[in-house]
């Protein structure tokens, strides 16, 4: 999971590098908008499902019955393909409003369709990956999880390189068709490993899953994942509402930078969940608190050194990766990065509280901090541009992780942040 992870950010970093020297700056900053608009729309198109997914056949596993696993899997995909197919039809809906009246890009207005099937593509994979995930096939999961997940990069990255190569220069069509075009690819690879797969589990169950009981678990998931991500990443969204082009594209830049930061608890959360609900269910608690506070121990170091790195180098590091017009990001870039280590330094706290049934906690907590955020993004960044919006983006992420911390005491009764110096495995 870890080579899968850090492959997928270098490619995902390798390729904003070459969309910098073949785009210009305002073609930048709407590709930046719209790859957000596929993340958030992929978490939507999976209403849940993801992380019910992993629930559901973590605790399968946990009582060794095959036959209700297939059933998950089944009820899972039925819902998710519907899903997805609805929320492509939405964005194909609202996107001309989407790209103009709130971001003011006619690039992305008229490249609607495209985005949304990349948003019903990025669903389809989120989805697989956490049947994987939850079938504990860390080696398929970690090729689809995302966006961009490791297939959908690998195979985007090559196209966007022979541009580079041979024209020098592209516009933002072409560049959503190859990256649409790598989504579908990779949606085919992972049917081509998940329907075997599940053809070879018996049909028989003595408990049958139904579509409300799944959706009902599944609907405080999709929340909650949606209030995280809006946390997390929509300050971009904000800055594209209220700032010029060339700003979106600078602050891009780092928030994309920034999200390295965050790649230790990215591969924790890519593995534990199912760990959590099969340990939870079996009630062995320190087991529980040993795994998440010795994953967030080992991701905190890795973590806070790229966090220093971003502070003392971040204008270079901006200039080498993206050219000279970006390095003006780098005090959102440490800003940004301050926030992403209490993230990681947290650990899973936000997955323990979904895969122990506290889901709705986690929910309340969300959209506590959701408000704050918006409330404080649209007072910042009017006025004080690209640095108040990575100000306010830190300081609620830090915030999250500290009730999160609270809650999973409270709730599960154990701790799951880094300790003060490295344990033993």
């Amino acid at each position: 999971m870890f080579a899968a992870r850090a492959g997928s950010a270098g490619l995902s970093l390798g390729t904003y590098a070459i969309l910098s020297r073949i785009l210009p700056p305002s073609d930048m900053g709407a590709y930046f908008l719209a790859s957000s608009v596929v993340c958030f729309g992929a978490i939507f198109a999976s209403h849940g499902l993801k992380d019910a997914a992993v629930r559901l056949i973590s605790e399968s596993m946990g009582r060794r019955a095959a036959g209700e696993i297939r059933r998950a899997v089944v009820v899972v995909l039925e819902l998710g393909v519907c899903a997805v197919t609805l929320t492509a039809l939405l964005y194909m809906a609202l996107g001309h409003f989407v790209a103009l009246s709130l971001f003011h890009q006619e690039t992305m207005a008229l490249a609607t369709g495209l985005i949304a099937i990349w948003i019903a593509m990025a669903g389809l994979q989120g989805i697989a990956a956490d049947i994987f995930r939850g079938l504990q096939d860390y080696g398929s999961s970690a090729l689809f999880s995302g966006p961009p997940s490791l297939a959908s990069a690998g195979i985007l990255f090559p196209l966007l390189l022979g541009l580079l190569i041979f024209s020098r220069s592209s516009t933002f069509g072409t560049v959503l068709r190859l990256a649409a075009a790598s989504s579908v690819s990779a949606v085919v690879i992972a049917a081509a490993l998940l329907l075997p797969r599940l053809s070879r589990l018996p049909r028989q169950h003595p408990r049958t899953y139904r579509r409300m009981e799944v959706l009902n678990l599944a609907w405080p998931l999709l929340v909650s994942n949606l209030l995280i991500y809006i946390i997390g990443q929509a300050d971009l969204w904000v800055v594209g509402i209220f700032r010029s082009q060339q700003e979106v594209a600078v602050y891009g830049a780092a928030w994309r930078l920034a999200q390295l930061v965050a790649l230790p608890v990215a591969i924790a959360n890519a593995v534990v969940p199912p760990m959590i609900a099969q340990l939870h269910a079996q009630g062995d608690r320190d087991q529980l608190e040993s795994l998440l506070r010795r994953s967030a121990t080992w991701g905190a170091v890795p973590a806070l050194c790229t966090a220093l790195l971003a502070f003392a180098l971040g204008g270079p590091i901006l200039r080498l990766v993206y050219g000279g017009f970006y390095s003006t990001g780098s005090s959102a870039l440490t800003l940004l990065s301050v926030g992403q280590v209490m993230n990681v330094s947290a650990g899973s706290s936000g997955f323990t509280l979904m895969m122990t049934g506290n889901e709705k906690t986690m929910m309340s907590i969300s959209a506590i901090c959701s408000l704050l955020f918006a409330a404080g993004e649209l007072m910042a960044v009017p006025s004080f541009g690209i640095n108040g919006a990575a100000s306010v983006a830190a300081g609620t992420m830090i915030l999250q992780n500290v009730l999160m911390l609270i809650s999973v005491k409270k709730r599960v009764g154990i701790w799951t942040h880094a300790r003060l110096f490295p344990v033993r495995p």
